[in-house]
């Protein structure tokens, strides 16, 4: 009998035109901790999905404990002993935390008196016994996350699927999470982790497969894996990471319009957001500029927190927002304009070099450098806006819709613009409504759909997406 408790050939899933498992050969043993690793969209919670009988695979075989299970549904591969946690943590809020993991128990008995006392077990286990009675939408992050797992616990699993345990953890929780998986494994459930936390991944994991558009680029000890060429260029960066925003939820009151949203950019890539109306992409730069506060999630730039930060403060550190509509003093002349862009101590201080360089770039506004902002064209307003930016010297600028209202003719002159920005070396985020010109300006690109990532990857490959080209290109 094999030792391996999974066992994945050439697993495969397609998803209309999109690959987004590919070819997959994986193995686990038992009692052994595995971590899959992988940039944001690489195919790590379709694997997870797969395995766990969410989707069928469109090819490829997944063996548990010897026995074939494609298209086995999740309740019957959680009676074989096949349990998993979500990324987004659901518990039933207005019960009991007892409630919740009785819930599990109840797979294996009818018996309200053994399902509860499982349950009491696995919250001893979990360090969730003091909190029994606490209803569970009352729970800390930290707390909810336990639950999480007590809940996949309690259902008596062999093999435990944990996504993403971690995110929006403190790093004292990141240790006691780290404790308790470790813990898991000692009483002998065997664990297959997705972490973006590298530090829990090597602190954890016997073994790490890295996966990449869905296909595994590497696999080995966290030591081996994190010296790998093809991994440091794919997902530790060969480039630093500029932005990394961390499972983010925003809302506007009652209405949730982020829902536990990560994406990076690297230095001096241009990253486009897109996505239908309503989809998150300007609450998602407000956030980031600190005009919205995430209700969880972290958002780091240049390796520094700064979520909890004002968004002057933000400015400082260098993130400068070129907001939709422009927003500019219409009664302020294009010169004013741009200097109130050069606010900050080093922007100020560096303001009469990049005002040259901004008229370098963009010498409309050294002929219009008189005129009041109401009075000129929508284009020109636009440049002015972007002008403004730039004087604020930003390590990462990021644009809100800079195509909104102009003619055809217009739009390819801003983006020229960008264009010639980006050749400087500048970092762009950018949000547009034209996918074909953001796309092609763009190294990469994140599709939100209800507020959450729905694809993402190079942006060439994004523009000949047959869902791009449908939903977003009408071809």
């Amino acid at each position: 009998m094999s030792a391996n408790i999974l066992e994945i050939t050439a697993l495969t899933k397609h998803f209309g035109g999109l690959t987004a498992v590919s070819a997959l050969d994986l193995h686990i043993a038992k009692g052994e901790i595995m971590a899959l690793i992988g940039p944001n969209g690489a195919g790590k919670s379709t694997v997870f999905n797969l395995v766990a009988g969410v989707y069928p695979p469109s090819d490829g075989v997944i063996r548990f404990k010897g026995e074939v299970i494609n298209g086995r549904k999740p309740w019957n591969l959680c009676k074989l002993g096949l349990a998993r946690t979500f990324q987004i943590v659901k518990p039933f809020a207005s019960k009991t935390v007892l409630y919740n993991v009785m819930v599990g128990a109840f797979l294996h008995t009818n018996s309200t008196a053994k399902a509860r006392e499982r349950a009491e077990e696995v919250m001893a286990v979990l360090g969730l016994d003091s909190l029994r009675d606490r209803l569970a939408g009352s729970l800390t992050i930290a707390d909810r996350k336990r639950l999480e797992i007590g809940k996949a616990l309690a259902t008596g699993p062999e093999l435990l699927l944990l996504d993403e345990v971690m995110a929006g953890l403190r790093p004292t929780e990141v240790d006691d999470m780290i404790a308790v998986i470790k813990g898991l494994r000692d009483r002998g459930v065997t664990v297959f982790v997705i972490e973006h936390i590298m530090r829990a991944v090597m602190a954890l994991s016997d073994r790490v497969a890295v996966i990449h558009f869905g296909q595994k680029i590497a696999e080995g000890t966290p030591e081996a894996v994190t010296k790998d060429e093809n991994v440091i260029k794919a997902y530790l960066g060969g480039t630093m990471t500029l932005l990394s925003v961390e499972h983010i939820d925003v809302a506007y009151g009652d209405v949730q319009v982020i829902n536990d949203l990560s994406l990076t950019v690297e230095e001096g890539e241009v990253v486009s957001i897109i996505g239908g109306n309503g989809a998150g992409k300007s609450t998602l730069l407000k956030t980031i500029s600190g005009l919205m506060a995430p209700s969880a999630g972290s958002i780091f730039f240049r390796g520094e927190p700064i979520h909890n930060l004002p968004p002057e403060r933000i400015v400082e550190r260098g993130i400068v927002h070129v907001p939709e509509g422009r927003r500019l003093f219409s009664l302020m002349t294009v010169a004013e304009n741009l200097l109130i862009g050069a606010y900050t101590p080093r922007a100020y201080k560096e303001r009469g070099n990049t005002l040259r360089q901004v008229h370098a770039l963009l010498p409309r506004l050294l002929e219009r450098e008189g005129q009041m902002a109401m009075t000129l064209s929508g284009g020109e307003q636009q440049m002015v806006a972007i002008g403004r930016g730039l004087m604020a010297l930003p390590g990462l600028l990021m644009l809100d819709e800079p195509s909104l209202g102009l003619a055809p003719i217009l739009v390819k002159s801003i983006f020229d613009t960008l264009r010639k920005i980006a050749d400087t070396g500048t970092t762009v985020l950018l949000v547009e409504q034209d996918v074909n010109h953001s796309l092609r300006l763009s190294d990469r690109g994140y599709v939100l759909e209800h507020g959450r990532v729905a694809l993402a990857g190079e942006a060439a490959q994004l523009l000949e997406n047959p869902h791009i080209k449908s939903a977003y290109l009408g071809i």
